[in-house]
């Protein structure tokens, strides 16, 4: 079985200056085109699913689904809620046996932040649930509440007060939005990462190009989110295979991004030739 707590892979890598990437699905084709592509690259990963897509497909036959999948896989794969809000989802997460889960307080004041998450940390605890929290706030396109890029002091503070096991950061990117190298602001994770003493999460990633994720990772960033250029992949194999039978654009789609996941874990995995000078720090 390799559905697996995160705590040790992500710890080695956090400790050994890598990178753990973790991809975000909305249907069953896209969990098993991810897995297959982890499988391929043989690099611990995390599956990541959202509250809005278990509701959409149903909680247990989703996860159980999903669950099936990994557990006939070779390479440790967590799997993580992602992004939830609601203390009530942590907790069906739990039941239903994720072994990830990220309590999105981002948009509460400090405090509610801190008292919510440390919460959840304790409802994960019995269950050796990892949790990771979030502190700035990685806005999306459309939102009304506006983006706010974490703050070193309230960084240290929020790890300090609450224990978390990784801590997602605001330092450029932005969900469902394509940003560049530029917008990646390397001199605020490695400020973060020199005070905060556990590993720091970068949301948003899609197609921020490879040395930039990995410069990002020689900053101080060691898990790496990825869901906007999964779902392009998957609309345009979609889109090529217009006319076919469901099944067999379902397949052209899975098979893109087994590619894609494959190919971007083989690049992150390789040695980084980091060269400062190639980017812009705001």
């Amino acid at each position: 079985m390799s559905l697996r707590n995160p705590h040790r892979f992500l710890g080695h890598a956090w400790r050994s200056g890598q990178a753990i990437c973790g991809f975000n699905v909305d249907s069953f084709d896209m969990a098993k085109g991810v897995i297959e592509g982890i499988e391929d690259a043989g690099v611990p990963s995390f599956l990541q699913l959202t509250p809005a897509t278990l509701e959409l497909w149903g909680w247990e036959a989703f996860a159980a689904g999903v669950m099936a999948l990994i557990r006939e896989t070779r390479v440790d794969i967590a799997l993580h809620l992602d992004h939830a809000t609601d203390v009530a989802d942590i907790e069906r997460a739990i039941a239903i046996g994720f072994s990830s889960v990220m309590f999105d307080g981002s948009t509460l004041d400090f405090a509610q932040n801190v008292r919510a998450t440390r919460d959840i940390i304790a409802r994960a605890r019995p269950h050796q649930i990892f949790v990771e929290g979030e502190i700035g706030h990685v806005g999306r396109d459309g939102e009304i509440v506006a983006e706010s890029l974490t703050s070193v002091s309230e960084a240290v503070e929020f790890s300090r007060m609450t224990g978390i096991g990784a801590l997602a950061v605001a330092v450029g990117t932005r969900h469902g939005h394509i940003r560049g190298a530029s917008d990646l602001q390397f001199d605020r994770i490695v400020a973060i990462r020199e005070q905060v003493e556990v590993p720091l999460v970068l949301h948003g990633a899609s197609r921020v190009p490879i040395p930039a994720l990995q410069h990002a990772v020689t900053a101080g960033i060691t898990k790496i989110n990825m869901g906007t250029e999964l779902r392009n992949i998957w609309w345009g194999a979609l889109d090529r295979a217009r006319g076919e039978k469901p099944r067999v654009a379902l397949n052209r789609a899975r098979t893109a991004l087994r590619g894609y996941v494959a190919n971007t874990l083989s690049q992150m995995s390789k040695p980084v030739v980091d060269d400062a000078q190639s980017f812009t720090n705001h």
